[in-house]
């Protein structure tokens, strides 16, 4: 017995109480039956099946707490991660940025980063983490690394970064303990997969920021002079994504009077009988499907064999169909119950809810509206309400470089785009247009038409309009919508010019190729059309198109890590595939980028658009390849923007 009871103590000793696990979890971590202890008066058999009964009754509650714990676990490391790649990706976009106002705009897309960027910048207000990256990385190859992981495996890891480095700042750690305790960290939330994972991007990143030199030209000054949110535009991430559970939609009207609301009589309803949240949202027309162009290179004859055509500035943005969604009153001003948008494949955007709100604000007291909603008599819906349709490309703008500023001249080619010292910024749209709770903070959407419902979705119920009569409504609503805005209004015309002669547009093209625009778009005087027609063409010195990543090559390289050259092995090219043959891309990635992608798990299979100056021929092949194919953006899946 005196063996047995000594057996009980060593097994319970091996096990936390299970009056430390919390009642919340207890019905899943309770044995299944009571634990059996032995009592005095069992004989010794009984005495040891009973102790074996309990062990097992124990160690298997234990094992079901511990899979509780490692759980959150798993998500702590989880959070830890993803932290460091959205700081990664911040310094990387900061860095290609050259104004301090773009940079800083840019950080501001990172308010979930502010308070660890104020803590590792203020070299001033804290103190060094006294942990070098050189001395971190030495020390890993030394026996007291070995001798203190073995000291800290039973040591809790930090949660995070904000943690660590305050125990680093405030001395709670030093010499080989603080080194222990980074070791520790890395390893135990998968920044590191080894001490010899030290080629790793989140390890980088996490370099940086351990040794307070970020790399972009972001420092605390710089910080010190950003705008943050204030703490209403902090919740517009919980109101975003209660809207993109809502279907993405952005809703707000003023309620028009009982006494102006439309009767029944028509098919409609009462509207002081519903809420505004019971009114129906009402989709598209299945499948989705918009106005595309076709591509086209001088001499242009072809929009010369007759028919008028006009030509913009082709911009490198994300194509954005608007849904603008009213109920018409007996009399007064329609009311603007839903504004909605969609990518040209029919996707929601949730990212746009500032220019929802600048559209709805700015709307009001348009002159024409009721007479241009009313001109289409088709219904979305039972309860009477009607659609226009606005397309269009949001753009996030930047401010031209200097070299970018010198050479905007409009020349003899005419005032096809105002000279408002911005330009497109490609990534960064794709970046902010794509996020689903965040809402970009100043889209730029550049109309160039506005459509009635039935012209859209194909089943005319009016008199169609040619492209020119549409004009007419884009510039007059373009304009009122942003009557009151300069430089950063939302809302803005594209402007058209009628193509009156080959010289004309030859002067164009040049004006086009020398300030590095993405093109130009002409476009015929004709009836819309939902498809890829040639009553739209686009002309680009520079192609693009999507492919899906096959395959990689990698090699060593040299390549410039936090200021200091050393030898990587690094994502040379990536392998699409052009009309069934294998090509190449090796350009148009970051370094941060080519370090990442080094393992194939990390971009197989992802789609990316590729830039390329047009086909080439492959001596001894069959089929065509690209010529100077360059990385343009990529994306997570399939291009939805």
């Amino acid at each position: 017995m005196l063996r047995t009871a000594t057996r009980m103590r060593g097994l319970l000793g091996t096990h936390p109480p299970l009056g430390s696990i919390a009642r919340s979890r207890l019905p899943t971590l309770r044995p299944a039956t009571p634990l059996a202890f032995p009592l005095p008066n069992d004989t010794p058999a009984l005495a040891r099946q009973k102790t074996t009964v309990a062990a097992d009754q124990l160690d298997s509650a234990h094992k079901a707490e511990t899979a509780l714990v490692d759980k959150d676990d798993d998500a702590t490391s989880a959070a830890v991660r993803e932290q460091i790649r959205r700081a990664g990706m911040m310094m990387e976009r900061v860095g290609q940025e050259s104004s301090s106002v773009s940079k800083k705009a840019v950080v501001t897309e990172f308010p979930d980063l502010k308070e660890l960027l104020k803590y590792v910048l203020d070299t001033q207000g804290v103190s060094n983490f006294d942990v070098t990256v050189a001395g971190f990385e030495k020390y890993l190859q030394t026996d007291a690394y070995a001798k203190r992981t073995r000291q800290r495996k039973k040591a809790k890891p930090m949660p995070n970064l904000l943690s660590l480095f305050r125990a680093l700042s405030e001395r709670q750690l030093t010499g080989h303990s603080a080194r222990a305790a980074v070791a520790q960290f890395l390893l135990h939330h998968g920044i590191m997969e080894n001490e010899k994972d030290l080629q790793n991007p989140d390890y980088i990143v996490f370099g940086r920021l351990l040794t307070r030199r970020l790399n972009c030209g972001l420092g605390y000054a710089l910080l010190s002079q950003i705008k943050w949110n204030s703490g209403a535009d902090q919740s517009r991430s919980a109101r975003a994504k209660a809207k993109a559970r809502a279907a993405g939609s952005s809703r707000g009207a003023q309620k028009p009077e009982p006494e102006s609301l439309p009767e029944g009589e028509d098919g409609g309803v009462y509207l002081d009988r519903i809420s505004r949240e019971e009114l129906p949202i009402v989709g598209g027309p299945k499948p989705f499907s918009v106005a595309l162009g076709q591509s086209t290179e001088p001499p242009f004859t072809k929009i010369f064999d007759g028919g008028e055509w006009y030509v913009s500035r082709k911009l490198d943005g994300v194509r954005c169909i608007t849904y603008l969604d009213f109920l018409v009153p007996r009399a007064g001003e329609p009311w603007l119950v839903d504004v909605r948008f969609r990518s040209r494949s029919g996707k929601d955007f949730t990212s746009l809810e500032n220019l929802g709100k600048d559209i709805r604000d700015n709307i009001r007291g348009f002159p024409g509206l009721r007479e241009l909603v009313l001109s289409d008599s088709a219904v979305v819906a039972n309860d009477g309400r009607r659609r226009l349709v606005l397309d269009g490309e949001v753009c996030v703008m930047r401010p031209l470089t200097k070299d970018e500023a010198v050479k905007v001249d409009h020349g003899t080619a005419g005032p096809l785009w105002e000279d408002n010292g911005l330009t497109e910024d490609f990534r960064a749209t794709v970046s902010q247009v794509k996020k689903k709770y965040d809402a970009v903070r100043f889209p730029a959407y550049f109309l160039f038409d506005v459509l009635l419902w039935s012209d859209f979705a194909g089943a005319s119920t009016a008199e169609r309009q040619n492209f020119v009569d549409r004009q007419r409504h884009v510039q007059e609503l373009g304009n009122w919508l942003s009557r009151d805005q300069e430089k950063r209004g939302l809302v803005r015309p594209l402007l058209q010019r009628r193509i009156e002669s080959p010289e004309q547009l030859g002067e164009m093209v040049e004006r086009a190729a020398r300030e590095g625009w993405e093109g130009l778009v002409l476009r015929k005087d004709t009836k819309y059309k939902g498809s890829r027609s040639s009553d739209v063409l686009k002309y680009k010195q520079w192609q693009d198109a999507e492919y899906e990543v096959v395959d990689i090559e990698t090699s060593v390289q040299r390549l410039s890590v936090n200021g200091a050259y050393g030898e990587y092995e690094a994502l040379a090219a990536v392998i699409i595939e052009h009309k069934g043959h294998r090509v190449a891309v090796g350009s148009g990635f970051t370094t941060m980028q080519r370090l990442q992608f080094r393992r194939r798990e990390n971009i197989v299979g992802k789609t990316m658009t590729v830039e390329y100056f047009g086909e080439s021929e492959v001596p001894g092949r069959e089929g065509k390849s690209l010529r100077f194919p360059r990385v343009k953006a990529l994306y997570e899946g399939a291009r939805e923007v």
